[in-house]
């Protein structure tokens, strides 16, 4: 059944890495500018979200509504992007204007639309849209055309 899902394993872990990878490349950056208190607290935020990643993975805790998992990973990337803000002028300048902190609301759609579900609702509700699926292909391969 592993096997099964690794598909959706992949799409979680490397999508929830690939989020926070603008930490490490921040952290090369502060690493050339001469900042290297800067590059290696982004270097540390970024160790902690990866062995967050890989330790709180919806397979590990299969009952676990999504949102309970995504929540503290969205707080420490978010918490991350807003230590990076307040540490450079450049992202200050950007942001003077606080109406555009508004475009940070579609970063929690994904927790209002997963709602309450966990691993094993979406694997049930998997194999049953597999079951479903096979049925009609039978139907369709016995019915005469």
């Amino acid at each position: 059944m592993d096997e099964d899902y690794k598909g959706m394993k992949a799409g979680w872990t490397l999508g929830w890495v690939g989020s926070t990878l603008w930490l490490v490349l921040l952290s090369i950056s502060h690493l050339f500018h001469g900042e290297y208190s800067l590059a290696i607290i982004s270097f540390v935020l970024y160790g902690t979200c990866l062995l967050y990643i890989l330790k709180f993975t919806p397979w590990n805790f299969p009952d676990t509504a999504y949102w309970k998992l995504i929540l503290p990973l969205l707080t420490l990337c978010l918490g991350s992007a807003a230590w990076a803000t307040y540490n450079s002028p450049e992202l200050q300048s950007i942001l003077q204007n606080k109406w555009q902190l508004l475009s940070l609301l579609p970063v929690f759609i994904p927790m209002l639309i997963l709602g309450s579900r966990t691993w094993n609702k979406s694997l049930s509700e998997n194999q049953r849209d597999i079951e479903l699926l096979e049925q009609h292909n039978q139907e369709e391969h016995l019915s005469p055309h």
